[in-house]
Formats: C-alpha cells, sequence, structure tokens
C-alpha cells in the first residue's frame, strides 16, 4: 500500500471502515481481525462487545486478535446484477467462516467463487472498498480460498 498525493493534504493513508474489527499496520502483512473475549466466562465474539451477552458482565471483555484462517460454513452467489447493491458487479459471493476461536465471521468471498464448497479452508484478505472524502483508501476485510501447495489448486 503506497501512499500518494491526497486532494487537500498531500498525503494518501489508508484507513480501515471499523477501526473496532480491524486495524492496519504493517502493509506487508494482512492483520488479523479485532474480537473480544470475556475473562469471566471466556467467550470470544466478532465483532468486539463491551458486554459479555453469555454472562452478562461489562467489566470483563477484552479485546484479541483473531485468527486468519477458517473454514467456509456456508456461502452464496449472487449472479443477478439487478439484486446486486451499489458499487458490486455480479458474480460474487458472501458467506460465513468459521474461525477457531468458535466465531462465525460473514464476509464477501473473493477469488475463485464457482469453485468454493463447504468446508474449503479460507483465508483473511485486505480489499479496497473505496475513498473518502479527502481520497484515502478505506480498505476492509474479505476471506478467499486457501491453495493447496501441493497440487498448486483450491
Amino acid at each position: 500500500m503506497t501512499e500518494s498525493k491526497n486532494k487537500s493534504e498531500g498525503v494518501k493513508k489508508v484507513i480501515p471502515f471499523d477501526s473496532k474489527m480491524l486495524r492496519l499496520g504493517d502493509a506487508s502483512e494482512t492483520p488479523p481481525l479485532l474480537g473480544s473475549r470475556c475473562k469471566s466466562c471466556g467467550k470470544v465474539y466478532f465483532p468486539p462487545r463491551i458486554i459479555c451477552p453469555e454472562c452478562f458482565t461489562n467489566d470483563t471483555m477484552e479485546e484479541v486478535s483473531l485468527s486468519k484462517r477458517g473454514k467456509l460454513y456456508s456461502f452464496t452467489i449472487i449472479r443477478r446484477q439487478s439484486l446486486c447493491p451499489p458499487n458490486f458487479t455480479a458474480p460474487y459471493a458472501f458467506g460465513y467462516v468459521d474461525l477457531p476461536e468458535g466465531v462465525r465471521v460473514v464476509s464477501l468471498l473473493q477469488g475463485d467463487i464457482d469453485s468454493l464448497t463447504l468446508d474449503s479452508e479460507m483465508e483473511l484478505v485486505l480489499r479496497k472498498l473505496g475513498e473518502d472524502e479527502s481520497g484515502n483508501e478505506i480498505m476492509a476485510f474479505s476471506f478467499v480460498t486457501v491453495r493447496d501447495p501441493e497440487l498448486g489448486c483450491f
């Protein structure tokens, strides 16, 4: 992620769409999603919570970094352009990815969406969501199928 000229400030920034769920740091590595864990009961949540819905405590939540890999639980592929929200082009896929911490993340799925299968291993990636009024890049997360290095395929 290189820096370029900003419309008003001179330097273009790269910012997360929600700093409570994603904190951008070193551009050489995809940052983990941020969740919360209740120190009282151990339950993990994404997106982060300030009160534990399991044990109803509000002073025991701590920030945790979540795994960057998980298993595809469910997905759908939207193929009709008339069903697409603004700035989306059909076909695209959304799905649920189960992370080892016990959370299920809903996300846009990227890559070869026609090769998606349930229980596929998925990996967190960043994608440009758009730009703000100052020209800063807004980054979001999505998941892509992990390639099998021995087979050279998904």
